[in-house]
């Protein structure tokens, strides 16, 4: 069975065209109203609340605070900003322009060429806005390491979500951090590149024929401050400094690389526009010192949510004995057209089960047994959205797959297995069992694997797709929460 055309975004190329063109509608609705236009909820800073233009320090400021910085961590940051602050002294220093010439040569010409379906505009490069980049570029890629090194999973994550414009709704993200000239939003320059496309202000430029016979710098303005990318800076997977790379072309999708990934240096691309954008700025220093000093009167310092102990079953479902719970607890499961056979419920496709109260929302563990018999396209297992949204787990061409969040598991065709699910509200973490055995973690950020009301449906398609479904048997399911539920 073939998935619909919204699916084909999983695939690696095309995921590198339709990323772009996403995060490029949020560029043009965030560079209007950024607060409104994304549903975003504002952190209440000074700038914002008596509707002055924020300083650099308000900016810089917002930023740890949507990050929630510990005061440790900001400690640290100090130590990396003073040591950003000599090597920009240092870099530009070794990047003065030289002294112009007293009869200075005509600038050359400027000619159109295209570019996919789009005309750019080939300048002589300005070197000031060329040594001002250049230097930023290094301090970015100099920084990133040890900017990752003393952030946690969540925040790298945070920050690669900000990168793009598009922040989570549970982080408190000041409106002025999505102003398109504030310089977080995509890269100190805000330029944003992902794969094989960069795009600029909502417009998309298609670099996946390469530039051709170009040649010098091709300019985009900015208001004053135009950007000017050389062509290095244009090509696949290369940043620059520039143009940020989002990894569209990476085997595991990014919630699941930022849990497993074992080293640092595996996720420096996902915060070095956050290390270029901050060690580049003068006022990176003085901001830290007054958000340790509480000069800045909202800076608040971030704290983990409290995780409860003891979970335990508050579902519990034998097929053998019928659809009743056993726990005394919850509600029966509703059988949609499917039978039990010695000891197993066996469905068609479509003829899954609901359960109407799974006693968790956001903390839990959900664990099922069950056979299946289809072995190509996407079968879904758990919809954690009363079929009102696409994703959810899923079996992919004989693989277990949270529907673009992560990938791990062969669940063999014909064999009994156990799947188990396991998600930690203070951490966001989920994580995939089969057999008992890990597949698979992920940042669930955007609460995907999030309980809607405490309401599921197991095998059984979502009303978007309707068709991504397949036959099998269940045997039994049990879900285990927190004392009180959650």
């Amino acid at each position: 069975m073939s998935k619909p055309s919204a699916r084909r975004i999983n695939s690696r190329s095309n995921r590198r065209i339709l990323l772009p063109l996403a995060g490029a509608v949020l560029m043009a609705f965030g560079a209007v109203a950024p607060g409104l236009a994304l549903g975003v909820p504002v952190a209440g800073g000074d700038a914002a609340n008596s509707g002055r233009k924020p300083t650099e320090q308000d900016l810089l400021l917002a930023a740890f605070r949507y990050l929630k910085l510990s005061r440790n961590q900001l400690g640290y940051l100090r130590l990396l900003a003073q040591q950003a602050d000599r090597r920009r002294a240092a870099l530009e220093a070794e990047h003065r322009p030289a002294p112009r010439p007293q009869d200075p040569q005509p600038d050359p010409e400027p000619t159109v060429s295209k570019l996919g379906r789009r005309g750019v505009q080939v300048e002589a490069p300005d070197a000031e806005v060329n040594r001002r980049a250049e230097i930023a570029g290094i301090l970015g890629k100099e920084g990133a390491l040890p900017l990752t090194r003393i952030l946690t999973r969540e925040q790298i994550a945070l920050a690669w979500r900000l990168a793009q414009g598009n922040p989570p709704a549970y982080a408190q993200t000041d409106p002025s951090l999505l102003d398109f000239n504030a310089g977080f939003f995509g890269s100190a320059r805000g330029v944003l590149g992902v794969g094989n496309a960069v795009y600029l202000r909502g417009e998309v430029l298609d670099l996946s024929t390469g530039l051709g016979g170009l040649d010098g710098l091709v300019t985009f303005g900015l208001g004053e401050s135009p950007v000017v990318l050389g062509r290095r800076a244009l090509t696949p997977q290369i940043v620059g400094g520039l143009v940020f790379d989002s990894r569209g072309s990476q085997e595991k999708p990014f919630p699941q690389l930022v849990v497993e990934a074992r080293e640092p240096s595996e996720l420096t691309f996902a915060v070095e526009p956050l290390a270029q954008r901050i060690f580049s700025s003068d006022q990176i220093v003085p901001a830290i010192r007054m958000a340790l000093s509480g000069e800045s009167g909202a800076f608040a310092f971030g704290r983990a949510d409290l995780q409860t102990a003891n979970p335990r079953r508050v579902r519990s479902y034998e097929l053998e004995r019928g659809f009743r719970e056993l726990t005394g607890q919850g509600p029966a499961l509703e059988p949609l057209g499917g039978e039990i056979r010695q000891g197993l419920y066996h469905f068609a496709p479509g003829q899954g089960v609901r359960l109407a109260n799974t006693g968790v929302t956001s903390q839990y563990a959900l664990q099922f047994t069950f056979l299946h018999d289809k072995e190509g396209g996407y079968q879904k297992l758990v919809d954690f959205k009363h079929g009102a949204k696409d994703t959810g787990l899923y079996l992919h061409q004989g693989k277990l797959e949270f529907y673009q969040h992560a990938v791990g598991g062969v669940p063999r065709p014909g064999q009994e297995h156990r799947v188990r699910i396991e998600r930690n509200r203070s951490t966001r973490i989920v994580r995939g069992f089969l057999d008992m055995v890990p597949v698979f973690a992920f940042l669930d950020l955007d609460d995907q694997a999030v309980f809607s009301k405490g309401k599921s449906l197991l095998f059984l398609d979502d009303r978007s797709t309707k068709t991504e479904q397949g036959p099998g048997s269940m045997r039994s399911v049990a879900i285990w929460g927190a004392p009180a539920g959650s």
